[in-house]
């Protein structure tokens, strides 16, 4: 009974077994391979999704790059503004496949990354700049909120980077005027924020902004923040999304040493 449960699974036949046996070692395997059948069943659930959001997510830069293409062959539309328009969709989708790949990185849990010391308001910082042209056409401030002292952290820098650049573009979507950058110690914590002045987070909006592919008003396509979610969660944090007037997203990091791969 058990072989042929073992055979079921791996045909993809993730349905519970029933069986109850009074031998105690058999009676433990038959609730392993239940609780097992149970967690195959929800990730075959999600990647079946994942793929049906993502071919949605594709298709629509797709189009409208054919769209704009055959417009400018029959000479139908403008060719600058034809053009233009798909040149930022070709750099969309591109940021969008970079996002999906590194995800599924993540989710791959790629064993052998290196954990090496750095220090955060550095990496925060840099994020920051390479995206200074953005934000000075929006006439967005930074205000950088560090603490004096180096914020050492052992960390996946590339990681920490690609989460620290989603942060500062989702800001930047909606701020007003002014960003805060947070970095510091507190305890035996490290504290990062990133806030803005813009409109906040909607209450029906908030529950749900780091869920994969959730997409709020002026959004992009709804990886940026889920990327956020799975790089603290590798690094041992949380994150939590609320509102002070603007929206305010906040990393929290435990201090102290760690071994140098994950």
């Amino acid at each position: 009974e058990l072989t042929r449960f073992a055979q079921r699974l791996g045909q993809g036949n993730f349905a519970t077994s029933s069986m109850d046996y009074k031998d105690a070692e058999l009676a433990a395997l038959a609730a392993s391979m239940n609780k097992a059948a149970v967690q195959l069943d929800q990730y075959d659930k999600e990647q079946k999704v994942f793929f049906q959001n993502v071919s949605h997510e594709l298709r629509t830069p797709l189009q409208v790059i054919r769209n704009h293409a055959e417009g400018i062959q029959h000479g139908i539309l403008n060719t600058d503004k034809s053009s233009s328009v798909i040149i930022h969709e070709s750099d969309r989708l591109g940021d969008m496949v970079e996002d999906l790949l590194y995800l599924s990185r993540i989710d791959a849990m790629s064993p052998g990354r290196r954990f090496e010391l750095a220090d955060l308001r550095e990496i925060l910082s840099n994020s920051a700049e390479r995206q200074g042209s953005l934000a000075a056409q929006k006439g967005i401030d930074y205000i950088f909120d560090f603490d004096l002292d180096p914020v050492e952290f052992f960390c996946d820098e590339p990681g920490m980077v690609r989460a620290f650049d989603n942060l500062i573009a989702n800001a930047l979507r909606y701020a007003k005027s002014q960003i805060i950058l947070v970095c510091k110690k507190a305890e035996d914590r490290i504290e990062v924020a990133v806030v803005d002045d813009g409109q906040g987070f909607s209450s029906e909006d908030l529950p749900h902004v780091f869920q994969r592919f959730y997409k709020g008003k002026g959004g992009d396509h709804g990886i940026g923040l889920a990327i956020v979610q799975a790089v603290v969660a590798q690094h041992g944090g949380v994150v939590d999304a609320h509102n002070d007037g603007g929206a305010i997203i906040t990393m929290s990091f435990p201090q102290g040493e760690r071994d140098g791969t994950a």
